[in-house]
C-alpha cells in the first residue's frame, strides 16, 4: 500500500524506473481508475542535450528520421513517461504534469522517452510527486 504523497527520482539512464531494477526506488502502487495527480520537475540530459520533464522535439534531421524508434513514437524526446505493470499498453505522458486515472491496478513505471538502445548516453533525473487527484 502506498501512503500519498510520494516523491522518487525518475533516472534517465534507466529503461524502467519501477522498483524492480536498479537504481531500486519506493514502489508506488496504483488503485485501477482512481485519478492521480503526476507532478515532475528537474532536468535530465540526453547525450548532453538538457530537457525537462515535457521532452524536447526533433533539433535536426537525424532525430526526426529516429522518431519512429521512440519507445512511444508519438511522444517527444526525453518526455516522462508512465504505466501501470510496464504494460506498453497503457503507456501515458506525463511530461511536467498530468491528472491520470489507469484502467487497472499495479505498480507505476516510468522512463525518459528514448531509443531503447540509447539509454547508455543519458543522464541525470527528474523528481516525480505522485499524489491522489
Amino acid at each position: 500500500m502506498t501512503t500519498f504523497p510520494v516523491t522518487v527520482p525518475i533516472n534517465a539512464c534507466s529503461p524502467w524506473v519501477d522498483g524492480w531494477d536498479p537504481p531500486y526506488v519506493p514502489e508506488i502502487f496504483l488503485e485501477a481508475n482512481t485519478p492521480y495527480s503526476f507532478r515532475a520537475t528537474g532536468t535530465w540530459f540526453d547525450s548532453g542535450f538538457g530537457s525537462g520533464p515535457q521532452g524536447y522535439s526533433s533539433t535536426n534531421v537525424v532525430l526526426r528520421l529516429a522518431e519512429r524508434w521512440r519507445r512511444v513514437p508519438a511522444a517527444r524526446w526525453f518526455m516522462l513517461i508512465g504505466t501501470v505493470d510496464r504494460d506498453t499498453s497503457l503507456l501515458t505522458g506525463i511530461g511536467a504534469g498530468a491528472t491520470i486515472a489507469f484502467p487497472k491496478s499495479g505498480r507505476l513505471g516510468c522512463f525518459a522517452n528514448d531509443v531503447r538502445t540509447m539509454y547508455f548516453n543519458n543522464r541525470g533525473s527528474v523528481m516525480l510527486t505522485v499524489d491522489l487527484a
